[in-house]
């Protein structure tokens, strides 16, 4: 009966995500134009949330090509900008997410330019 109802369960899910479309992205290393869809139809690709004056996780391991969505829960506003220059997401308001494309391996480190404190880091192997 468990099983049953897992496999519903795991049925569902895939009937919600095969809806949800995916937003073309760059093949080069800049950002996609900001969504206007709310942050949570994002969930096909990995996302780092934004909720605390955190990165959540902090640190992301991903393959190369691999498109990672950031996305801003919190109650103000951010930024998702790399130390080094690879990328600046711009602003993020409440509720808004953004895509960025990781096109080469390496190891990306970031903060938000308003909330220096914050840090995070995009592995792409």
């Amino acid at each position: 009966m468990y099983a049953g109802a897992l496999a519903i369960v795991a049925g569902l899910l895939v009937l919600s995500l095969s809806g949800c479309g995916a937003s073309s992205v760059s093949a080069s290393p800049r950002a996609t134009a900001p969504s206007t869809a709310p942050a949570a139809r994002a969930a096909s690709s990995p996302t780092v949330v934004i909720r605390n004056f955190k990165y959540q996780p902090k640190v992301i391991t991903v393959s190369r090509g691999t498109t990672v969505t950031f996305a801003n829960h919190d109650t103000t506003n951010h930024t998702v900008t790399a130390d080094h220059g690879a990328f600046n997401l711009g602003n993020f308001n409440r509720g808004q997410s953004h895509r960025f494309r990781f096109t080469r391996a390496g190891t990306f480190t970031y903060h938000c330019s308003y909330h220096p404190f914050m840090h995070g880091t995009v592995i792409v192997r």
